[in-house]
């Protein structure tokens, strides 16, 4: 799971115009209103797009819709990072839940989203802060799923 952002804020081709702290600080104020809208078909909205930063690593909420719309049977959960590390298991289990005869052992998976390295610079105390944040997402993957970071 990434909480990281660049640009100072957000990755390269982003219209983040301020500085990692500030975009996080400002997260709520910009999104006030967004979630109703989105709602809407048809309808998006570009703060929700291009500034969601921590709303958008709350996974629970996220899958908690789409659970409802879809059934646990038809919805499949894997870490990406398991995934982009080709782990035999989480590919087993990508293949049985398509339907699909098993990958080839030497696949490579582009990762995406995977950012600049901007990581790298966030400081200890903003990943201390995030990770408080993101601890309700944690305990509902874990307690959901046996997922942990």
């Amino acid at each position: 799971m990434s909480a990281g952002v660049g640009n100072t804020a957000a990755g390269s081709g982003s219209r983040e115009t301020l500085p990692l702290e500030a975009a996080l600080e400002a997260e709520s104020t910009r999104l006030c209103g967004s979630a109703e809208r989105i709602q809407q078909p048809g309808i998006t909205d570009l703060h929700h797009q291009e500034h969601s930063y921590l709303a958008r690593s709350r996974y629970e909420i996220q899958l908690q819709r789409y659970l409802a719309l879809f059934g646990q049977e038809r919805v499949l959960v894997l870490r990406s990072e398991d995934l982009f590390a080709q782990d035999p298991e989480c590919l087993r289990r990508l293949c049985g839940f398509l339907g699909i005869a098993p990958f080839e052992a030497q696949i490579t998976i582009p990762k995406a989203n995977s950012g600049a390295g901007e990581a790298h610079a966030v400081s200890e105390a903003l990943r201390s802060q995030l990770r408080e944040q993101l601890e309700p997402t944690y305990r509902w993957l874990e307690a959901a799923y046996g997922m942990r970071w």
